[in-house]
């Protein structure tokens, strides 16, 4: 059996609009799944080969990404945009980053200058995946001081 669905707005649990259609059919949502990480210090702080530790949701829209346990989730399925930047200790060797979805590595970034690093990844994912970073190995990166990042993650769904 097959029917018509007719609304022009989904609610959020909350009440609010979290879809719209429009008369031409164009959907639109009332918050694109973003957020932008950090890690709170002063100067360089090293920082244990593992998941990064970004507690810190400088922008965290639609609240997907969890700051005790470092992870974004995807809350619907699509293509999502990783990325990584950081300022690195000159006293280091290199910096080597992963990418990881649901728990699978899916990308490495590597870079040997011994100073600034940015990786990205675009990636196909399922909706209740998680997405995270993690250093290869132990580090010394520069912290966020106030607006300024200097080591950063974001993650958005591009669609």
């Amino acid at each position: 059996m097959t029917g018509i669905l007719k609304v022009d707005s989904i609610q959020s649990s909350g009440g609010t609009a979290a879809m719209t259609i429009d008369s031409g059919g164009i959907i639109s949502k009332s918050v694109i799944p973003y957020a932008q990480v950090s890690f709170n210090g002063s100067g360089y702080v090293s920082k244990s080969a593992g998941i990064i530790p970004f507690n810190n949701a400088v922008v965290n829209d639609g609240n997907h990404y969890d700051t005790t346990t470092y992870k974004f989730t995807c809350p619907v399925a699509g293509l999502y945009l990783m990325q990584f930047g950081t300022l690195a200790d000159s006293g280091t060797s290199q910096i080597d980053v992963d990418f990881y979805n649901n728990n699978v590595r899916v990308f490495r970034g590597w870079e040997d200058n011994r100073a600034g690093h940015f990786s990205f990844v675009t990636k196909v994912t399922t909706a209740g995946h998680k997405l995270h970073f993690q250093l290869v190995n132990t580090i010394s990166l520069f912290a966020a001081t106030g607006t300024q990042m200097y080591t950063f993650g974001s993650y958005t769904l591009l669609g």
